[in-house]
């Protein structure tokens, strides 16, 4: 499956949702769509970074891949989309376009526009994912997002489950080195470290892993 994260808002959790939970499910490549050209990690998985005026080079990757994750950062956005009206039928060629959005104001606002976006370059809504992040555990995504699951059926398909909750862990190994998959594959012994050191900040740093874990 070729998917592609994409907001006209910055700080929605694009990349988390890219690198944390879609590439360890597929274990597709990941490609992130941002200014600067060169190899990196995104929260600890491997990506490769190409700008939004190479869209021919990420087109002869997404139509070689069957299974290719292309998270777009927000300053490349306006661009990429322009690229892909330019090239006939491009839009067709991811199997779902994915759109993170979190709470806030202009957040909600600009996945509105990104919605209707899509919409005029011919993505149908069937094919268009709204990922609703940080809700609390008290809410509901209606009471928290009205605005946007009003476009339901006109921009995109609703689905009220795709949710994620804020959770502090994403905060915790936000650029860092490794992922949740990592987080979680990781066995060691941390109440025992803890009580095996006399040294207070290393208390702490095992106590922040058992954590996270």
């Amino acid at each position: 499956m070729r998917i592609c994260v994409i907001n006209f808002s910055g700080n929605v959790g694009k990349t988390m949702v890219a690198a944390q939970l879609l590439q360890p499910r597929l274990q597709a490549p990941l490609i992130s769509i941002e200014s600067i050209n060169a190899d990196a990690t995104a929260d600890g998985v491997d990506v490769e970074q190409l700008r939004a005026r190479e869209f021919a080079a990420l087109q002869d990757r997404v139509l070689v891949h069957p299974d290719l994750i292309v998270d777009v950062g927000a300053s490349n956005v306006e661009d990429f989309l322009h690229r892909v009206g330019m090239s006939d039928g491009s839009q067709h060629d991811f199997d779902l376009w994915v759109v993170p959005v979190t709470r806030g104001r202009k957040q909600q606002i600009d996945t509105v526009n990104t919605l209707r976006a899509l919409g005029e370059l011919g993505v149908p809504a069937s094919k268009i994912r709204v990922v609703f992040n940080c809700l609390e555990f008290d809410e509901t995504v209606d009471e928290a997002f009205g605005a946007i699951c009003a476009l339901d059926g006109e921009c995109f398909e609703l689905r009220s489950k795709a949710v994620l909750y804020f959770n502090e862990v994403f905060d915790r190994i936000k650029g860092k080195s490794e992922s949740l998959a990592d987080v979680m594959a990781d066995t060691t012994d941390y109440k025992a470290a803890i009580a095996q050191t006399d040294d207070p900040d290393e208390k702490l740093r095992l106590a922040r892993r058992l954590a996270s874990r």
